[in-house]
């Protein structure tokens, strides 16, 4: 079996000097502009995680 080299071009100048202004021009994503979940939301948000709903049920043991 064989694996090919991966000989694809690397340059990202070329993309970053002449690519799509429209991604470029977006906001990054971070903490100060998205929605924060508060404590309340965040508890909501764990118990519908099945681990957290079993443990909450007193079914786990040794899995913790």
């Amino acid at each position: 079996f064989r694996v090919p080299a991966d000989t694809r071009d690397l340059n990202y100048g070329v993309y970053y000097d002449s690519g799509l202004h429209a991604l470029s021009s977006e906001t990054d994503y971070n903490s100060h502009n998205t929605d924060r979940l508060g404590v309340d939301e965040m508890a909501a948000m764990l118990t519908e995680l099945d681990i957290v709903k079993r443990a909450l049920a007193m079914e786990l043991t040794d899995e913790l």
